[in-house]
């Protein structure tokens, strides 16, 4: 007698839809103990435990854990997004906003609290350390550099400014606040660091030399 299949035509077999969720769920597993533990701290038997899965389970999708984890960081790398409408200012503050409000949650896997775990590994493990710079800072930084042109083209900030700079002055508060001060991480805080660059660097008009005289 033959029973009839319920599932529909052209499904897979048993446990095929369910990679997707497994994967998501050793990367989850992967950042968490990351963010713990760092690197070195981090092995794939906690992994496969923490997300509930064997060991071979994690080498059918990885090689090895350097693997692992850079696919891990990648997948945490564009949280938070750059607006297309708006002004510069105004699409740059929005960003800063939302980049230092999902940093502010320590219960939420940010890219600063897993990079601040992996500090004295990306120097310990080259590759490590370029995947971290390939996926997230040079990714970022470009994003901003960018916009800033477009600042400058709209007369809202000055030609003669260093961009690298500049960056730099965007991306560096929330680091030292939450990698050595402790500071609050607000979008209050985010919002007035774009203040500053923006105030600061403002397009003036040009000054003659008689101008300055009197």
């Amino acid at each position: 007698m033959t029973t009839s299949d319920p599932r529909p035509s052209g499904q897979r077999t048993a446990g095929r839809p369910r990679d997707p969720l497994i994967a998501e769920a050793i990367l989850v597993a992967t950042l968490e103990l990351l963010a713990k533990n760092g690197f070195d701290g981090t092995s794939l038997d906690a992994v496969a435990q923490r997300a509930g899965v064997g060991k071979p389970t994690l080498y059918r999708r990885w090689s090895s854990k350097q693997d692992l984890v850079i696919a891990a960081i990648e997948r945490l790398a564009d949280q938070a997004e750059m607006p297309e409408r708006g002004s510069p200012r105004e699409r740059l503050t929005a960003f800063m906003e939302e980049w230092w409000n999902l940093t502010a949650h320590p219960e939420l896997l940010s890219v600063t609290r897993v990079l601040a775990s992996l500090l004295g590994d990306v120097q310990r493990h080259p590759e490590l350390g370029e995947a971290v710079h390939q996926s997230f800072l040079r990714n970022r930084r470009n994003l901003m550099h960018e916009l800033l042109l477009d600042a400058i083209d709209a007369g809202e900030l000055r030609r003669d400014l260093d961009l690298d700079i500049v960056v730099d002055l965007l991306f560096s508060p929330l680091l030292v606040r939450r990698l050595v001060t402790g500071g609050p991480v607000t979008p209050d805080v985010a919002r007035g660091i774009v203040n500053l660059v923006f105030d600061g660097g403002i397009a003036h008009p040009v000054k003659t030399t008689a101008e300055t005289r009197s």
